[in-house]
């Protein structure tokens, strides 16, 4: 297998860097949107350009023969878990948040081992083990009181990761064929329809200042519907296996981001539990 060329390592890069900022994002404005309208925000926001892209290139969006599959795609990779994010960082840092957002490679392994017979190998189980323990260090040693509220965060995020893993598989098995941009289009656009009730149901919380609709436009147009477009674009230049290793920059840049711009804090021992986490997630993914 040939190495990555300069040009793709950096997109690997820019890649991790864009989805380290969706949590920096997600934190500014979702105080004021509530997580309903952030969420349905940043989906149509991700679908609508792309869409324009791909029309105005004379190109067509065969949306309806996989209406069905869509549909799960929109509720259960986009809806839900980025719904979940935005509920989690409600009470979560962002720089946590983008920790916890390491483990979907190692939910993959997991469901795909207990539904689709792939072994449980020894690797596996202790990839699982380290990074439940790296979890339980980040969230534990957390500079924040540990009530309630933050450890339902936590879950929420680790549920999001679990449905990233889940409908990995679900699109590796589905939607083979389908073309890059109409797969972010029909996810997003499906998504934003999921999403109609609970806007109606959890409404703006307050008005939003200029700043937080910039961070709601960032989270939508690159933090979703470019991010996407260079995910899809570095899976069909290097494959998914080495795409998978963004998996280990995201909380780099995660961290980096909540730390300069929002002042927040990651105790040393955290630092280790996310060490721990990402040892788990490295023996689940490599060859």
């Amino acid at each position: 297998m040939s190495p990555m060329t300069p040009r793709q390592a950096a997109s690997l890069v820019v890649l991790a860097a864009i989805w380290g900022s969706s949590f920096l994002f997600i934190r500014i404005a979702v105080d004021e949107l509530g997580p309903a309208v952030l969420t349905e925000a940043r989906v149509l926001l991700a679908a609508l350009p792309v869409a324009a892209f791909v029309l105005a290139r004379g190109g067509r969006l065969t949306l309806g023969e996989r209406r069905r599959d869509f549909l799960v795609l929109g509720t259960f990779a986009a809806a839900l878990p980025f719904g979940l994010i935005a509920v989690a960082e409600l009470e979560l840092p962002a720089s946590l948040a983008s920790i916890l957002n390491a483990t979907p490679p190692i939910w993959s392994a997991v469901i795909a081992a207990l539904l689709f017979g792939e072994r449980f190998t020894p690797r596996l189980a202790a990839g699982l083990g380290l990074a439940l323990g790296g979890v339980a260090l980040v969230v534990g040693l957390a500079p924040v009181d540990v009530d309630l509220p933050f450890v339902l965060a936590a879950l929420a995020m680790l549920v999001s990761g679990a449905l990233y893993g889940a409908m990995g598989l679900f699109s590796a098995r589905r939607m083979k064929g389908v073309a890059p941009l109409t797969l972010v289009v029909g996810q997003h656009a499906a998504a934003a329809l999921v999403l109609v009730p609970a806007v109606a149901l959890v409404p703006v919380r307050e008005a939003p200042d200029v700043g937080e609709w910039g961070a709601v436009l960032a989270l939508g147009l690159i933090c979703t519907a470019l991010a996407f477009v260079l995910y899809f674009r570095l899976i069909a230049e290097v494959g998914a296996t080495r795409t998978l290793t963004v998996t280990f920059l995201v909380p780099v840049f995660g961290v980096l981001w909540g730390a300069v711009f929002l002042g927040e804090e990651l105790r040393p021992a955290q630092g280790l539990g996310a060490l721990v986490l990402l040892a788990g997630v490295w023996l689940v993914v490599r060859r």
